[in-house]
Formats: structure tokens, sequence, C-alpha cells
């Protein structure tokens, strides 16, 4: 069931289904367009109408959303492993979180199902979190 994060969040543009999202300087909600922006959670697979299956809300439509600790859904970006953490490509997408990247990354869930490509909706627990891979 989809939480909301108890926020009410509004989109602030369109926002695709199973896409990582992140909060605007608004206040609502954007999508997470890579690894070093703090995710806020997941938009749910619900569609916003039946006419338009790909979205979970436009601009100014309240956002629908798994937080933190919940288990949702979320269209890999590419082939991860169950049990690696993910974060972010630009498309809002999940990616295995990279290693020997010297920046803070942010993690948005843990996956519970192995994707095996891009576009796959994959089971995940959402998992925000801060990773810091120091780089030697």
């Amino acid at each position: 069931m989809a939480s909301n994060l108890n926020l009410g969040l509004t989109a602030a543009g369109t926002i695709p289904t199973s896409a990582f999202v992140k909060m605007s300087a608004d206040f609502k909600a954007v999508v997470c367009a890579n690894a070093t922006a703090p995710i806020i959670g997941i938009s749910t697979q619900a569609s916003r109408r039946v006419d338009d299956p790909d979205n979970a809300a436009v601009a100014n439509e309240p956002l629908a959303t798994y937080g933190p600790g919940e288990i949702g859904w979320v269209r890999a970006g590419a082939a991860f492993a169950v049990g690696v953490l993910l974060t972010s490509d630009a498309s809002g997408n999940a990616i295995a979180m990279p290693a020997n990247v010297n920046a803070v990354q942010y993690a948005g869930a843990r996956a519970l199902q192995a994707a095996g490509g891009a576009g796959e909706i994959v089971k995940v627990l959402v998992w925000l979190d801060t990773v810091r891979n120091a780089v030697a």
C-alpha cells in the first residue's frame, strides 16, 4: 500500500510509475536523476489514469509513493542481483549502487528480486541511506 510518506506530495512534472523520486526546492516530487540526489521514495506502479498507464502523476497531481521500510516495485535501469543496494540512474530507474566513486551517493532500495535487464519491474524494500565510497 502506498504511504505517500505522510508528506502530501504533489508532482512537479510528469512522474513515471515505479521510479525513484526526490523532493524539489518547492516541496514537490520530481524524478530522481542520479545517485547523488537524495531519494525520498518510489512512485507506485499504479497509473494515474487508464489512458496514461506509464505515469503515476503529472504536474500538480498528488503522488502516491512507497516510503521507508515498505515493500514496493521499481523499474530497473540495468541488470542487478538480489540483495544489492539500489540507487537512481538519469531516468529514476534502479541501478546497483556504484562502487569506487569518491562522492556521497544515496540508496533508495534494497533488491528483493534480481533484474535481468533494463525495463524490468522488480520487488524491493525501500531503504533510504547515504553511502560514501572513498577512493584511494
